[in-house]
């Protein structure tokens, strides 16, 4: 990773965090995950492929996707995972 600063307005810090809290995470932890929502969603108006760091971050991010999209699975498919996946 790389080290940077940047300025907040004591508002803005407070927020991120009252955030951090909520998560149990740090601030820095925070800001790059609101950095990394932010690209993305840049990233899929403009056309480009948002580059993620591990396939369960495309994973999550295409749950959270379909999830505005008000889209569901089958309620059984925790169950039946196979069934649905391999058709067995």
């Amino acid at each position: 990773m790389k080290r940077t600063q940047i300025y907040l307005a004591p508002n803005q810090h407070d927020r991120l965090k009252n955030m951090a809290l909520k998560k149990r995470s740090s601030v820095s932890e925070v800001i790059r995950g609101l950095i990394d929502e932010k690209l993305d969603a840049t990233s899929l108006v403009s056309g480009k492929k948002p580059a993620y760091r591990s396939g369960g971050q495309w994973l999550l991010a295409q749950a959270k996707w379909a999830q505005k999209a008000g889209g569901s699975g089958p309620p059984d498919l925790a169950k039946n995972m196979d069934k649905y996946l391999y058709g067995n």
